[in-house]
């Protein structure tokens, strides 16, 4: 992917891993609110922009620099995660429960063993109400629904997805009038009973940090391009080889820009 970028666009939204990429003027997004536990980014330049969900904002000083308010949010937080845990119980960790909107409802472990209030969940929304602003530039995603109306003014983000698919979204709502996606392929498939994907990366990621894209997370992306494209707006997918399963982007909704496949230059 390094090699794919250019930095010819007018504003970059980098996601969890590409972090590495950006610079001060770039805006970082990551809906994990595992995300301060990851190495990419504890790697990352704290002065970048970072827009973050509230779980994962509550832990870094540069959102809440007095450490008092952090472990009091954070406090507050893992007592409405304890008090969902007793009231809705655990679902088996499975890929055919994962990303269900109808088990949206039940605590799942993340990546880090922490559980995390899910986006639509209440106790999240009352979280939220008393959260104060964090320091200025960084965000909070507050705003997260499901099946909200794609518009120039929306206030509440998709949530189902991906990051990727939360950065998509920031994109048009900021005015883009033409999109470039980069790494952005969704060939992190999980095979053989396995819970991640772990092909396909441009840098070398921990073995406790790799991904997985999922086909309902596939066709939540390609879904959201669709209404982008029919709104005048072109989105233009950079890959490395149309006849690569690895290099290759599963999205149909995008507009293909091939690049010479170099492996010397893939870091």
């Amino acid at each position: 992917m390094p090699h794919l970028f250019g930095r010819k666009e007018d504003v970059v939204i980098g996601v969890n891993g590409a972090g590495a990429l950006l610079r001060l003027q770039d805006y970082f997004l990551s809906d994990d609110s595992a995300a301060p536990s990851k190495s990419w980014f504890q790697a990352l330049d704290k002065r970048i922009t970072m827009i973050l969900t509230s779980g994962a904002a509550i832990r870094v000083p540069e959102f809440f620099p007095d450490q008092r308010m952090r472990d009091r949010l954070w406090h507050d937080y893992e007592g409405k995660v304890q008090a969902w845990l007793n009231f809705a119980g655990v679902l088996r960790d499975s890929l055919d429960d994962y990303g269900r909107t109808d088990n949206l409802q039940h605590p799942r472990k993340s990546s880090d063993g922490r559980y995390y209030l899910l986006p639509t969940h209440p106790f999240l929304e009352e979280f939220e109400k008393n959260l104060p602003s964090p320091e200025l530039p960084h965000i909070i995603l507050k705003y997260r629904s499901v099946n909200e109306p794609l518009s120039r003014e929306q206030i509440r983000l998709n949530m189902e997805g991906t990051s990727s698919h939360m950065a998509l979204q920031i994109a048009y709502i900021m005015g883009a009038r033409e999109i470039h996606l980069y790494g952005v392929e969704f060939s992190n498939t999980p095979e053989n009973g396995k819970t991640h994907g772990s092909g396909n990366y441009y840098y070398k990621p921990e073995l406790n940090e790799l991904g997985m894209t999922l086909d309902a997370q596939l066709q939540t992306m390609d879904s959201t391009l669709k209404r982008i494209n029919e709104r005048g707006v072109v989105v233009y997918s950079h890959i490395l080889s149309r006849t690569s399963e690895k290099w290759n982007t599963r999205l149909t909704n995008s507009i293909k820009i091939e690049h010479e496949n170099n492996p010397c230059a893939v870091g």
